[in-house]
């Protein structure tokens, strides 16, 4: 809560609406500065004989403003009552507000509420006595098992039998290894505990509803997926960083590490590099390692001209902009190629939303974006804007790059088919022939469940690790 939704609440509660608020002087001048420095810059451009609608436009990315910005909102920041306690205590007088009545607590995307060292769960578990009716949503509950557990602390104690989350957890997983008493062995999951325990929450505290079994929404098309080759210079970075980074894995077996199959499963982002965009690969731990040739291959690669997913790209979005008229969402995972992006893209006058960015700025782009026709695409981080954004102003999105979790594309697809849509809209999908990106693909289409495959087998052979980095339509691993 901002400390103005607070001071709202503080005041519809107590009936101090009317009361002005004092603010300390510091802020006062700071406003003060704001107002002044506003009103000369849009006098020095009326001069200049620059429209107001454009000085404005200047003046959002003029530095000195926005730096007179910057400092008021951390002056305001200050002021949160939450900076005035210590954070076992709550900020917000709930006894007083709740005068005797009992408290209702609506949870809305409580799977980012996972992690119960967090100090937001630290919180909501201090108060979470005052609220006798609690109310969960979300799509996606827990994308790991172990990340059922704070949620249905929150719930109902009775679904933790009470336990700390160490003692929960070793009810359902083993834990411990060389390196922390409180890892998790995956491969040693109870999954009928956990069915169990899904078969409670679905019969006795929730309901599950499909998004088609309760709106008519127009249809969401997947279009097939778009299988490329690769430009001749980036199977060449591709092949050569592979051998590379498997003589890696290999050393660190020799060195009594770990496996080459954990070495290699815990990589598959790695090796995604040089399939996503082999800038990326620069600057990357091991880089320095690397031959001189692989090196300077590398370094002569240039994403907007030697990417054919990049190509593929621009084709769909002459189809759909130039010749559709229509509006659309360019989804990417790695920052290097958001800058890419913006530089090739740049006729569509894209907005973007990428790392980095507060929650202001996340909703002030995306407002923009809805309100300004001009702004022919959003460029946005598949990490970052996945959740709690409704575009249906888009009638199509592409996906440039991807991820391994599917709980995080999965919710990202949901960004254009949601409740206000009035027309058809499409997905795509580019895939590498005879690479990884086909094993991130089906992987996907598995919701997860291939790479789980991949990681309970006792061992995988040579064999099957080239058909992995070499993968295909049709083939099963």
């Amino acid at each position: 809560m901002t400390y103005d939704s607070f001071k709202s609440v503080n005041n519809y509660y107590y009936d101090k609406a009317n009361i002005p608020v004092k603010l300390p002087k510091q802020i006062e001048e700071k406003v003060k500065l704001e107002q002044e420095y506003k009103k000369n810059f849009k006098a020095a451009k009326k001069l200049l004989g620059i429209k107001a609608a454009e000085a404005e436009e200047q003046l959002k990315k003029d530095k000195d403003y926005l730096n007179i910005q910057r400092d008021l909102k951390n002056l305001r920041a200050k002021l949160h009552p939450s900076e005035k306690v210590k954070y076992q205590k709550s900020y917000i007088p709930i006894v007083e507000w709740l005068q005797g009545h009992n408290g209702g607590l609506f949870l809305d995307e409580v799977h980012t509420i996972n992690n119960p060292g967090s100090r937001r769960s630290q919180l909501l578990n201090m108060n979470i006595t005052y609220f006798k009716y609690r109310y969960e949503f979300t799509g996606t509950l827990a994308d790991r098992y172990e990340k059922l557990y704070q949620p249905l602390k929150i719930l109902d104690r009775a679904l933790v039998d009470g336990k700390s989350y160490e003692d929960w957890l070793s009810g359902y997983v083993q834990l411990g290894n060389r390196f922390s008493k409180y890892a998790i062995n995956e491969e040693t999951w109870n999954l009928e505990k956990i069915n169990n325990l899904n078969k409670i929450l679905l019969t006795t505290y929730g309901s599950k509803r499909m998004m088609n079994e309760c709106l008519d929404l127009p249809m969401d098309y997947d279009v097939p997926t778009i299988y490329l080759d690769m430009n001749p210079k980036q199977r060449q970075i591709y092949e050569e960083f592979t051998k590379e980074e498997l003589k890696a894995a290999q050393a660190r077996k020799l060195a009594g590490e770990m496996t080459v199959k954990d070495s290699i499963m815990n990589m598959f982002g790695v090796f995604q590099l040089a399939v996503d965009n082999p800038e990326c690969i620069i600057g990357s731990p091991t880089y320095e390692k690397f031959p001189l040739g692989l090196q300077k291959l590398i370094e002569s690669y240039k994403y907007e001209s030697d990417s054919a997913k990049m190509d593929a790209l621009k084709d769909v979005l002459t189809d759909r902009v130039d010749e559709s008229d229509e509006r659309g969402i360019v989804w990417y995972y790695h920052p290097k190629t958001a800058e890419c992006l913006k530089k090739a893209l740049k006729k569509y006058d894209p907005v973007v939303v990428e790392a980095g960015m507060g929650k202001d700025d996340i909703s002030n782009t995306i407002k923009e974006f809805k309100n300004n026709n001009k702004h022919k695409i959003i460029i946005a981080s598949i990490n970052i804007m996945n959740t709690s954004v409704t575009l249906t102003e888009c009638k199509f999105q592409c996906y440039l790059e991807k991820t391994y979790n599917y709980t995080v594309y999965e919710q990202s697809r949901g960004r254009i088919h949601r409740p206000g849509k009035d027309a058809m809209s499409r997905t795509y999908t580019f895939c590498y022939k005879n690479s990884i990106d086909y094993i991130q693909a089906e992987n996907l289409r598995t919701k997860g469940n291939l790479l789980n495959s991949l990681m309970n087998k006792d061992y995988i052979s040579q064999d099957n690790w080239k058909r992995i980095f070499n993968a295909q339509q049709g083939m099963s691993f």
